[in-house]
């Protein structure tokens, strides 16, 4: 299947758009004999896309592709608004394609509770497995959603899954990853999805209305670059099999499972250090403290610095490549710490040399989100008044935030249940540098970089 790619909505970006629709015209009329079909647009009418397209722009681009081609047409999406029914303007898309293309991802939806993953009631030995069927049959549950939708809707079309996968190591370090992503778990769910696909010996595909027509699992190769979103592969980047193909280096007996959380650990001592190559000697030093960038690691990069660090040999450099939303780069730590002693009294300390435009924001994060407790505890600090020593001349400052200025911003964070408040027993996240345009004000698109070091809490 080829793909034509579609950056938003053609009154912004109909010139791009048109280009990405006439090559795909072109490769398809060139290359029949492989191009069985071509999707207009990869995720463009879910409610959280970053490329939304309108559905009536959606139908002209369809039918301009349709008119051009001989094979079929499709959109790749969210299951989500396949399944709307005729009442909304989605169902106009999908009288126009040839066959729906419907992406479904259990293992994200664990992150925002949309299934039982964590089979809690089931015993230890026996929560894998459970766990295991219970993706599949979320799976299936989101194409008989988008079957009866398209049934009611008198929409007479096939369902392919157009993309489904399971991470075979956790590239991100908070919510329900460490509890699902393992090779073991991702071979089982490789071989349930093939099996409910193309059946039992793979070689009876369903007819599209009461199994998938076809499945395009994500993905053949792993693709490091895409970090908090990588790891879907069935071979690795250097192109070597996995367990998933290989059936060596695991058992069953080491699959995942969900544990509840051990109490996290009380720092106690008068600094807790998160980047700093010196160690004090009343200082705590965080362990697996890994960088992490918003939006599954693409909204910002991290590269090691060593020219005049101002403490140790190397500092941080952060560069953001922003959404339109803005970007967002978290110090994100496997297990939470309870930093609770330095609410009343502590600071959030760091140097910082940058020149990026405007405001930033500062803080942390707290709960946990597989339990839809996750919070953003971020204050915006402004270098027109030096805020608590932020500047932005490119020049090293020292900079110093009392906890208790940051605690009044706690909100929610995107996705989290709207009751979730700060829990300083529970950080996840011990530092975070952010800029979200609608918060700073901050014109959008700066990927000006920022240079960090000495990151630590003191009390």
């Amino acid at each position: 299947m080829l793909g034509a790619y579609l950056y938003g909505a053609d009154a912004t970006y109909g010139s791009q758009n048109q280009a990405q629709i006439d090559e795909a015209v072109r490769l398809a009329n060139e290359n029949k004999d492989i191009v069985v079909a071509v999707s207009v647009g990869n995720e463009v009418l879910v409610d959280w896309s970053f490329v939304a397209v309108p559905p009536k722009d959606m139908v002209a681009y369809i039918r301009d592709v349709r008119g051009r081609i001989t094979q079929p047409v499709t959109v790749n999406d969210n299951y989500a608004p396949y399944a709307m029914g005729s009442g909304y303007d989605t169902a106009q898309v999908w009288r126009e394609v040839d066959f729906a293309a419907i992406h479904t991802y259990a293992y994200w939806d664990a992150g925002y509770n949309l299934w039982q993953w964590r089979q809690e009631t089931v015993a230890e030995a026996e929560r894998a497995d459970a766990m295991m069927d219970a993706a599949l049959a979320y799976a299936k549950a989101n194409f008989t959603a988008v079957r009866s939708a398209l049934d009611d809707a008198g929409i007479d079309i096939p369902i392919v899954i157009g993309e489904t996968g399971w991470q075979s190591v956790p590239s991100a370090t908070v919510g329900s990853a460490q509890y699902t992503a393992h090779p073991v778990n991702h071979a089982r769910y490789f071989t349930d999805m093939m099996a409910w696909a193309y059946g039992a010996a793979g070689s009876s595909p369903g007819d599209g209305f009461t199994r998938p027509k076809g499945m395009f699992y994500f993905e053949a190769f792993d693709e490091p670059w895409k970090q908090a979103d990588d790891n879907w592969g069935l071979w690795n980047v250097s192109r070597e099999e996995k367990y998933v193909l290989s059936g060596s280096g695991y058992t069953d007996a080491d699959a995942v499972y969900y544990n509840p959380p051990a109490d996290a650990a009380k720092i106690t001592a008068d600094t807790f250090i998160l980047h700093r190559d010196a160690e004090a000697a009343d200082g705590e030093v965080a362990s697996s403290n890994t960088w992490n960038a918003w939006e599954n690691g693409t909204t910002a990069s991290v590269a090691t610095g060593e020219t005049n660090p101002p403490e140790g040999a190397t500092f941080a450099i952060i560069t953001p490549t922003p959404k339109v939303w803005g970007w967002g780069m978290t110090l994100s730590v496997t297990d939470p710490v309870d930093l609770s002693d330095f609410e009343a009294a502590g600071t959030l300390n760091f140097s910082v040399k940058t020149d990026y435009p405007g405001k930033i924001e500062v803080g942390f994060f707290t709960g946990n989100t597989s339990d839809q407790m996750g919070v953003d505890v971020y204050l915006t600090i402004d270098p027109a008044s030096n805020s608590y020593g932020y500047a932005n001349d490119n020049v090293w400052h020292a900079v110093s935030i009392p906890i208790s200025d940051i605690v009044p911003s706690a909100a929610p964070a995107y996705g989290q249940d709207a009751s979730a408040t700060i829990n300083m027993e529970q950080v996840f996240a011990t530092f975070v540098i952010a800029d979200r345009y609608a918060t700073t004000g901050n014109s959008a698109g700066a990927t000006n970089s920022i240079s960090l070091d000495n990151i630590r809490w003191e009390k």
